[in-house]
């Protein structure tokens, strides 16, 4: 098995709109793979849910959480740790931390038509079912799912499209769209954003939670801007508009 390289300015690789195929019905054990060093980050174009691979769980050093890495399989046999470039996604909120937490991670609004929505919904699949063969295969695979948190949240109202949230790291790279300016997380705003993001881990929480975490790499971002905002505060009686009768003939 072949390690691959990553760069992180390569050109940009839109996700393709052809869904991936999937399948639950496999040996768990095949899934698992032990590796030598690290693989490094590569990006993916035609991601496929079937090349996934896991790492042994790993323990942390102060034994308060533990985690599987998750590694990707590609057509030349090479092991890398997967990234994916979006296409350009709606930012529906402000960055802003959680309470009591530093953590800032940047939601994304995914269309249901996307790749990306379908590759993201069934690594949620492979996650839970991964976890419910380890720890618990005789259990109903319900408990499981009531402690996943999903990487794709569905959203509150059917107007709106699910999200992702993307953890945003020290040293993401963090780009104004047509500028050369860098920008720091908290001033990411209500916006668009092509977003290079790796395909990370599976946490694992002593609480019992669980759960598959994004990360972002880069983000090139630009505001959002109502297109009637923009026009300004409309005031008609100051267009000098003629009469509505002689816009119409008999």
């Amino acid at each position: 098995m072949r390690y691959g390289s990553f760069n992180i300015d390569s050109p940009r690789i839109t996700i393709p709109l052809t869904p991936a195929t999937h399948t639950l019905n496999m040996d768990f054990k095949s899934l698992i793979v032990e590796t030598v060093g690290s693989p490094p980050m590569h990006v993916i174009n035609d991601f496929d849910s079937r090349r996934v691979r896991f790492s042994p769980i790993i323990q942390s050093k102060n034994n308060t959480s533990k985690r599987m890495d998750l590694y990707y399989l590609t057509k030349d046999d090479v092991l890398v740790k997967p990234v994916l470039i979006t296409e350009k996604l709606r930012v529906p909120f402000d960055v802003k931390p959680y309470p009591g937490s530093d953590t800032l991670n940047l939601s994304l609004a995914v269309e249901e038509s996307t790749n990306l929505f379908h590759n993201i919904r069934r690594l949620d699949g492979l996650v839970l079912s991964m976890v419910h063969h380890l720890q618990g295969p005789d259990k109903p695979i319900e408990a499981f799912e009531y402690a996943q948190s999903k990487a794709l949240k569905p959203p509150k109202e059917d107007k709106y499209n699910p999200t992702i949230a993307l953890k945003l790291l020290r040293d993401t790279k963090i780009q104004r769209i047509g500028t050369n300016d860098t920008l720091g997380p908290m001033q990411i705003e209500k916006g668009d954003a092509y977003v290079t993001l790796r395909i990370s881990h599976v946490w694992f929480m002593g609480t019992g939670g669980f759960g598959l975490q994004l990360q972002a790499l880069r983000v090139k971002w630009e505001p959002y801007t109502n297109p009637i905002e923009a026009l300004g505060e409309w005031e008609p009686e100051k267009e000098n508009l003629p009469p509505i009768k002689s816009q119409f003939s008999d």
